[in-house]
């Protein structure tokens, strides 16, 4: 039997070799049980979840600075609605709203890109809201207009500002819709010029407009979640395709004994460093051929597994030689 190898130096980079960071059958097996369970309750298996909000919260955070930038505009538009239904109270609204909330809403905008959890930003942006509803019921509670009690149909802009507007995680935007809630029944107590008729009237508003927003959040968030499975399932299919592809290549590539490059490689290997050698003046190309001498005694004597080994070994060592990264040893007999 003759053998020989042979190493060649200079740069070759073969096409897709980059790493695909491919995460493994097993994420895919647990995006499809999840598929296929569902999710109900708007959560996925901890390490799924992890990384849904880990992906999404780049476009979250966006969201939540847009929203909490401009609610001390919306803020400041509701000076309108002071004016015209409690004039009595609009200087303490002045204050609350331009110089005590916007400012609280800015501050929030600013802290929310320095947050470490996502769960905190979305906590600091629906308590925005909650904290806009208490100066709403405050400003209408010391006030004497007439209007105080139909006031408090403001609220609904609280409750459309975090499920709309925010559109914050819905096991988030269940209890912030509840305070809201629980903030105008205590306006009952708190509000003169409160009748029977219009309590009713402004409860069945606010009720239906946390009951209808809650219910889209619902679905929204189910749509996103579902949505971020599928992406994430196919992204794992074209990775491991991708990987598949590579040790496809690698075996097409290289010798399954010694590891080294095998006769094709190093065919078309030469044929790059010989051509771009012919295009650079004074470019250098060297190769070495090494024949194991003897090798077909020593392999009938000791045997084909012994053959095998040594081959092996003087891969090992031939590689082991080598200085530069493009340099590339091949096994060109076999």
């Amino acid at each position: 039997m003759h053998d020989g190898l042979t190493s060649s130096p200079q740069a070759y980079v073969e096409p897709g070799a980059a790493d695909t960071g491919t995460s493994g059958p097993a994420l895919r097996a647990l995006v499809d049980k999840t598929l296929a369970d569902g999710f109900a309750w708007l959560r996925f298996p901890a390490p799924l979840e992890g990384r849904f909000l880990a992906d999404t919260a780049a476009s979250r955070l966006r969201t939540l600075l847009i929203a909490g930038t401009l609610v001390g505009l919306v803020l400041n538009l509701f000076l309108i609605s002071d004016q015209a239904m409690l004039p009595d109270v609009f200087g303490q609204a002045v204050l609350w709203r331009t110089w005590v909330l916007t400012p609280v809403c800015l501050a929030g905008a600013w802290m929310m890109s320095r947050l470490p959890f996502p769960w905190l930003r979305e906590l600091l942006a629906v308590s925005a809201g909650v904290l806009a509803s208490l100066v709403h019921v405050y400003l209408a509670s010391i006030s004497q207009s007439p209007h105080s009690a139909a006031y408090m149909t403001g609220l609904t802009m609280v409750i459309l500002y975090n499920n709309v507007f925010v559109r914050c995680r819905f096991w988030l935007a269940v209890p912030s819709t509840l305070a809201v809630l629980l903030i105008y029944l205590a306006s009952l107590w708190l509000v003169q010029n409160h009748s029977l008729q219009l309590s009713v009237s402004i409860g069945l508003v606010l009720f239906a407009t946390a009951l209808f927003t809650l219910y889209n959040l619902y679905t929204l968030e189910q749509e996103e979640r579902h949505n971020y499975l599928m992406t994430l399932r196919q992204r794992l299919l074209k990775q491991e395709l991708t990987h598949a592809n590579q040790e496809l290549e690698r075996v097409a590539r290289y010798d399954g004994l010694t590891q080294a490059a095998n006769r094709r490689h190093f065919d078309e290997f030469l044929s790059h460093l010989w051509d771009r050698a012919k295009s650079t003046q004074g470019h250098a190309l060297s190769i070495i051929m090494i024949d194991v001498d003897h090798f077909k005694a020593y392999n009938d004597h000791y045997g084909h597994p012994a053959g095998d080994a040594c081959l092996v070994q003087v891969a090992d060592a031939v590689q082991r030689c080598l200085r530069r990264p493009g340099d590339l040893v091949a096994r060109y007999g076999g």
